[in-house]
């Protein structure tokens, strides 16, 4: 069975509602990225590891599968020759992609742990590890790598997210992209590049997406099914203009009441150093309601979207040496931003669902982060 597809039938990078990004042939708002990587291949220059970064939900993994999907269709000499990514729906490549079953495409990403057996009436509940693993590099690389390639072919590693690898897992993966086998391309995303091993990142060409714009997001939208052809126009305009540029965003606050979320919290951090307790323990204890993984997630968006702007908001106000007096302050604010995500899915991973206490803790040293910003210490 392909690597992408768990062993359980679940998986981690499925939207709920919407087709899985490998079932996706269009992809949009990247042109110019699907341009450089085609002239990439039609120079017959094609690096063998691509890093594409960006934020979360811009069509990272969409567009690694289009690469895929592309790359594993025809011949390498065949491909020299294409004048776009695209391949048909009823071609070979596409159809076993779509089903996670074709011979030279593997993705490596967090393996399943358990599998909860379903209450009555219930569905199955999965578990999923809080990082890949070296057994999951050394299977992936030996499952696409162990025999030869189908019809000469590329074989495409893909790897969703290398944010998620350890240190360990990581040096695993640097030893193959340090010695790649012959006509293999790795295609390594992440939403934080800057976390990831130096010489991960320099084993790879860099390809960093933008937030998609606004059209595009709604151009989006209505390919993701029938429950998503029909939202009210104006509720997908609040929507869109909180996405940020992402899809995964814009369902996010589609999916419940989710914009008053966002607009609490966004509250609580404009009121930075200041703290409203109430306010803070009321959105600790939303956050840890049974099944608000869609909530924390938000919460995870907003946080370091508000970050990113502090940052770049004072480095604009005082470039230079007048900036050099916030570095302390900067440099405290985004420690605690990053590993945001990584805290909550370990949480995650050892059933610690309790939030309230991370949630608490992460509000207050923002607070001191803040404080120290316009203390310029």
């Amino acid at each position: 069975m392909a690597a992408e597809r768990d062993t359980a039938g679940f998986e981690t990078d499925r939207y709920p509602d919407t087709p899985h990004p490998r079932e996706q042939l269009r992809l949009f708002g990247h042109g110019e990225a699907e341009k450089a990587f085609l002239t990439a291949v039609q120079s017959n220059k094609l690096h063998h590891a691509w890093l594409i970064s960006g934020i979360e939900g811009i069509g990272k993994a969409t567009f690694a599968y289009r690469i895929a999907r592309f790359m594993v269709h025809d011949s390498p000499r065949a491909l020299s020759r294409a004048t776009s990514l695209d391949v048909a729906a009823g071609t070979g490549a596409a159809a076993q992609l779509a089903a996670g079953a074709h011979p030279n495409v593997r993705v490596l990403k967090r393996g399943l742990k358990e599998r909860i057996p379903p209450k009555p009436g219930g569905n199955p509940e999965v578990d999923y590890s809080a990082d890949i693993r070296v057994p999951d590099v050394r299977n992936v690389v030996a499952s696409l790598f162990g025999h030869a390639s189908e019809g000469g072919r590329y074989r495409v590693c893909i790897v969703d997210v290398a944010d998620d690898l350890n240190q360990s897992s990581a040096n695993a993966l640097l030893k193959t992209l340090e010695e790649p086998p012959a006509h293999s391309l790795f295609l390594v995303l992440s939403h934080a590049p800057q976390l990831l091993l130096p010489t991960i990142r320099s084993r790879c060409r860099h390809m960093a997406l933008s937030p998609l714009p606004d059209d595009a997001v709604r151009a989006v939208i209505p390919t993701l099914g029938a429950k998503w052809r029909t939202v009210d126009p104006a509720r997908l305009d609040d929507a869109v203009a909180a996405g940020g540029g992402s899809v995964r965003r814009v369902l996010n606050v589609l999916s419940g009441n989710n914009l008053a979320l966002i607009q609490t919290i966004g509250a609580i951090l404009s009121g930075l150093p200041g703290t409203d307790d109430s306010a803070v323990l009321q959105l600790a204890e939303t956050l840890t309601k049974k099944g608000a993984d869609i909530q924390v997630s938000l919460f995870v968006d907003c946080v370091q979207r508000w970050a990113q702007k502090m940052i770049h908001d004072v480095v604009s106000a005082a470039p230079g040496a007048a900036g050099a007096d916030y570095a302390g302050g900067l440099a405290q604010l985004a420690e605690v931003v990053s590993g945001i995500d990584a805290d909550i899915n370990r949480a995650r991973a050892y059933n610690l669902m309790d939030l309230r206490p991370m949630i608490l803790k992460l509000v207050g040293e923002l607070a001191d982060a803040v404080r120290r910003v316009r203390s310029r210490a």
